[in-house]
């Protein structure tokens, strides 16, 4: 069965490679993560097998595009075979590490342009259930064209997709394939709520669903601060409620645009040759810019800043006198902390 798999692999991918693989030479367009195997390591794979390929430029033909990628989860990869018409075939590959996956896609593309041998290849060994943690492959889309004379019979047909070739530093955009729960905690600084800058912390825990990264956070940050005879005491306790979308950058290293709204209280109490003390609603929509580095998984560095704008703006001090502060129409906030993936 395992044999016939392969055989399979190997037909579907070798439609329209005829003519690159007799002049002898492959041309591979490679893209992968710094986690995986470079282009060079791919193209020694592929020599091992006694295949001669080389890395395709900038508007050079294409004959296969390869992808590999790493998460938290494992490591994936896609093999790619193109024409003029666009993708005839797409083999998809997970596994625990990068390495077995470009072994798996380096076999596969040798199958591909030598589907003759894909019978010949003996059936794997019975292994222990643990084989389950290897590569494990998709089913194999059909090409995108319905005239293709190309396409493969009784393949299932995907239309209108087409696989355009994209360098290796902007293909580290991969969505999670499933949810992810991350949580952790920051150390946070807020200016502008009511005089200097107030002084806290967080906790979060947010859900990684394919492009969009919902999270709830729960903040509180005080500061004292002496304002002529007075000493003024500001305290704010709020839940954050924000959503990111997309990564910016390889996964080990990247940048999410959020936004989010800020509810919670904020009080403040002063005392001096008189005193006083009230507390009031907050609430502020918020801008934010976030960054993520997997320093060790399932560990990562966490920080993000941004703007808000309160709802509502307060004045602290004595009636009938000069306010000793006030809230500002806009304020920064930063936060930078760890996060741990569950």
């Amino acid at each position: 069965m395992l044999c016939g798999r392969w055989a399979l692999v190997g037909l579907l991918l070798s439609a329209g490679a005829a003519a690159e693989s007799a002049a002898g030479v492959t041309s591979i367009w490679y893209r992968s993560s710094d986690a995986c195997p470079d282009g060079n390591s791919f193209l020694e794979r592929l020599g091992q097998l006694g295949r001669t390929a080389r890395l395709a430029g900038a508007g050079d033909p294409i004959d296969f595009v390869v992808t590999l990628g790493a998460s938290g989860k494992g490591s994936f990869g896609r093999l790619e075979r193109q024409t003029e018409r666009g993708t005839v075939a797409i083999r998809s590959v997970e596994a625990q590490s990068c390495e077995e996956v470009a072994d798996a896609l380096a076999l596969s593309l040798d199958l591909g342009l030598d589907p003759a041998g894909a019978a010949a290849q003996p059936a794997p060994a019975p292994t222990e259930p643990a084989e389950a943690a290897g590569p494990s492959a998709s089913p194999l889309v059909a090409p995108v064209s319905a005239d293709d004379p190309e396409r493969p019979v009784g393949a299932e047909q995907r239309s209108g997709e087409a696989s355009a070739p994209v360098p290796r530093e902007a293909a580290s955009m991969a969505a999670p394939e499933s949810a992810a729960l991350r949580v952790g905690a920051q150390g946070l600084v807020v200016t502008g709520v009511a005089g200097a800058p107030l002084w806290g912390g967080a906790m979060f825990g947010e859900l990684a669903l394919g492009v969009v990264t919902p999270r709830l956070s729960v903040l509180g940050a005080v500061k004292a601060s002496e304002i002529d005879d007075y000493t003024l005491r500001v305290r704010l306790f709020a839940a954050r409620i924000e959503g990111c979308a997309w990564e910016f950058g390889p996964r080990e290293l990247y940048v999410q645009p959020c936004v989010g709204v800020d509810l919670g209280i904020v009080e403040a109490r002063y005392e001096g040759p008189t005193g006083g003390e009230d507390s009031g609603a907050w609430v502020s929509p918020t801008l934010l810019g976030r960054g993520v580095w997997s320093v060790a998984e399932p560990v990562s560095v966490v920080a993000q800043i941004g703007l808000y704008i309160p709802m509502f703006r307060y004045e602290v001090g004595a009636p009938n006198e000069a306010p000793l502060a006030s809230t500002d129409p806009v304020g920064v906030s930063a936060a930078l902390g760890l996060a741990v993936a569950l």
